[in-house]
């Protein structure tokens, strides 16, 4: 007879896999802990853009260009902010460059970011292609996710998922998780939704699974997530893949 787990193990199974560790919480700066996530904008000849900050990772990926960055945030700068933006992997002509930028939240939640191609803007403005203005907005699926969701565990009780802004917090009979959430709805075939580990149990912290999900309505969320490589479909596979059907508390 197979053994029964509950849904919380698998959670933990599945949030195993190697990747960049976030910095100790002590370390890491305020505002860069509240830039992590999925920000969308389409300043860029009207096309969509994702920027994505995992750490202090920076991932842009555009219709046709990608590009992987280091940011070296300064939040005590005046009159402005700053983040440096060191291009590490892109196109030539822009490898191993670094943009000077300042950066502002807004009152609406979203981030505000300008940089220059060469010099440090002194203001929020776009100046033909030596500075670029930046506005970056949440993907609205998130803002459709806030709250908190359940699902039944395999061996009794509930599992919570709850979601405030770009963090999640995972509750289940015998553990609990910290995480942030990556939200893409403009991926095909599938929406894509990764967790990061920052608080759980010791194995799993800075840990990251790859997932895709589909909103069947506003109060019905299906999941299904692997710490090896991002499902192609939505399937349980074992404990290394779990399917979860997930319904708004209220």
């Amino acid at each position: 007879m197979k053994r029964k787990r509950t849904l919380a193990s698998a959670v933990l199974l599945v949030c195993l896999a190697v990747s960049h560790v976030f910095a100790a919480d002590a370390e890491v700066p305020e505002d860069l802990k509240k830039m992590q996530g999925v920000w969308i904008t389409d300043v860029f000849g009207g096309h969509r853009t994702v920027f994505t900050i995992d750490g202090d990772q920076l991932t842009v990926q555009g219709a046709q260009r990608k590009y992987e960055i280091e940011l070296a945030i300064q939040p005590d700068q005046k009159p402005h902010k700053r983040v440096d933006l060191k291009i590490k992997n892109a196109t030539p002509d822009a490898k191993g460059k670094t943009c000077p930028a300042i950066y502002r939240f807004e009152k609406d939640g979203s981030l505000r970011l300008c940089f220059g191609i060469e010099d440090l803007p002194n203001d929020f403005r776009q100046e033909g292609f030596a500075q670029w203005d930046v506005p970056l907005s949440r993907d609205p699926d998130l803002r459709k996710l806030q709250g908190t969701w359940t699902a039944r565990s395999y061996a009794g009780g509930y599992v919570n998922y709850s979601f405030d802004g770009a963090s999640i917090s995972v509750k289940a009979p015998s553990r609990s998780y910290e995480m942030t959430v990556f939200v893409d709805s403009g991926t095909k075939p599938h929406k894509q939704l990764d967790f990061r580990i920052h608080e759980g149990p010791a194995d799993s912290k800075g840990k990251k699974s790859f997932g895709i999900y589909r909103l069947v309505d506003e109060d019905t969320l299906v999941l299904c997530f692997s710490a090896e490589k991002r499902p192609e479909k939505f399937e349980a596979k074992g404990f290394s893949q779990p399917l979860v059907n997930l319904e708004r508390k209220k």
